[in-house]
Parts: C-alpha cells; sequence; structure tokens
C-alpha cells in the first residue's frame, strides 16, 4: 500500500497511554490466545479511578466479532480523563491497513464516524455537578440509565463530573443521585 498505516487489533487485557485495562473481550475471537476486543468494551482506568469504554478514533473496516466492531491501536478510552487516552496492541501480527488517503482527519485527531449504515455510531456523555454558586459538586454518588435499561454508578471526580457514558446510537440518560 506504498504511504499507508497499520492500526493493529486490540485485545483484552491490551492498556491505554495512561495504563487503562481494556476488562472485556469477545472469548470465540482471538489472536494467539488472546481475545479480541471491540468498541464499547470497558476499560478500567487507574487515573480518574472510573470505568470507561473504547470509544471509535480514526478509521476503521467493517469488521464485527459477534455483532460488535473490532477496537483498534489507536482508538480512545472514553473514560472522565481529559484528553481521552490513546488505546495500545499489546501484539503487532494482526491489523487493518490503510492507504494515506484513507488517514485524511485521522492524523489530524478528528474521529472519522463510521461509513456504512451496517456500523452503528458510538454516542457519550458526560455529566458536570455544581452547586447553586457554580462550583463543582465532588464525591456525590450516582447512577446514569440508559434507554435500554444499562445502569452505570460511580461518584463525581473533584470537578463535579461523572464518568463518560457510551452508547450504541442516540440515547436518552437518565441521571439519578444516590443517598450519601
Amino acid at each position: 500500500m506504498g504511504c499507508g498505516m497499520r492500526r493493529y487489533l486490540l485485545g483484552l487485557g491490551d492498556k491505554s497511554t495512561v495504563g487503562g485495562v481494556v476488562i472485556e473481550g469477545v472469548e470465540r475471537r482471538t489472536h494467539q490466545g488472546q481475545p479480541l476486543t471491540f468498541i464499547n468494551a470497558k476499560v478500567l482506568c487507574p487515573v480518574c479511578n472510573s470505568v470507561g469504554v473504547i470509544g471509535w478514533k480514526g478509521p476503521h473496516r467493517s469488521a464485527t466479532m459477534m455483532g460488535k466492531q473490532q477496537a483498534l491501536e489507536g482508538d480512545i478510552c472514553l473514560c472522565q480523563c481529559d484528553p481521552p487516552p490513546v488505546m495500545l496492541a499489546s501484539q503487532d501480527t494482526a491489523w487493518h491497513e490503510f492507504a494515506s488517503h484513507e488517514m485524511d482527519g485521522a492524523a489530524h485527531g478528528s474521529a472519522k464516524a463510521p461509513q456504512t449504515g451496517a456500523i452503528p455510531s458510538v454516542y457519550d456523555e458526560q455529566f458536570t455537578l455544581k452547586d447553586d454558586t457554580g462550583s463543582p459538586l465532588s464525591n456525590v454518588r450516582y447512577r446514569i440509565v440508559t434507554d435500554s435499561g444499562e445502569v452505570f454508578h460511580g461518584t463525581t471526580n473533584a470537578a463535579g463530573q461523572t464518568q463518560r457514558v457510551s452508547t450504541q446510537g442516540s440515547s436518552a440518560l437518565k441521571l439519578q443521585l444516590e443517598k450519601q
């Protein structure tokens, strides 16, 4: 391909640039014994002490495993960290290759959305809680419920932020504060 780029497949146990660890994979789809992982797989981040998910970043080939899009090195961890950490592959023998024209925008840090309707878009949202004076509300326990009934629990950070919640497609989120 000449001036192309390889993006290596991510797997269970792979890490982000800040040491976050992928904790979900597809057991039936492995490379060298390591389950491969997917967009929206959970990542345990030690820096912000939250569970994030792998977010789509840069070009992808349509490649699904059990209905889930493969995650690639260079995708990001959607946790409470700002900027989002970048995911790193632990192997270099399985990849998707892209020509330089497919990389347009990716080199500048912009996320490329899926090009076909076969792969759903990933949406993510984060709440920031503030008091009446505009000061952040830290250490507030909460739960976020998606339209599909998925529930996320956590405690706001020092900036009053919840974890970042990622969904396949647009979804209404309901924020509920829990008793302290």
